[in-house]
């Protein structure tokens, strides 16, 4: 079953902090082995170097922080989440979703070159032969 296209949001307007404006969002994640610990505990997983893993992440916004933007003098929206719950989950579960973010950042990414002139750095999948 195909997974239905979600349109590309809104762009968010970050709002000033400390009279600079916030340019860009960012994340971090805290304390994710500990979560993720817990869930290998009751369901042991052998890994081994180069496997693929995927995992689903529930946490809880600890902090937000706003550190300089060195490309363009504004903001940065730091968001410090912390690891509530972790767990490994299927590729068939999440390879839908992370391809999907594959393709919104690629459009994003596309829509930025044109603005500023130049031109694309990602080649289109419908136009790769």
């Amino acid at each position: 079953m195909a997974t239905p296209k979600t349109p590309l949001p809104e762009p968010v307007d970050l709002g000033r902090f400390e009279g600079r404006k916030v340019t860009s969002a960012r994340m971090t994640i805290t304390k994710t082995g500990d979560g993720l610990s817990d869930a290998m505990h009751v369901d042991p997983v052998k890994l081994h170097l180069g496997d693929e893993v995927f995992v689903i992440i529930k946490g809880v916004v600890a902090d937000v922080r706003h550190p300089a933007n060195k490309d363009d003098n504004g903001a940065a929206r730091l968001h410090v989440v912390r690891a509530v719950e972790a767990t490994i989950i299927d590729a068939d579960l999440a390879e839908p979703q992370l391809s999907e973010q594959r393709e919104r950042i690629a459009k994003a990414i596309e829509a930025e070159e044109v603005a500023a002139g130049r031109p694309p750095l990602i080649p289109r999948e419908d136009t790769v032969g």
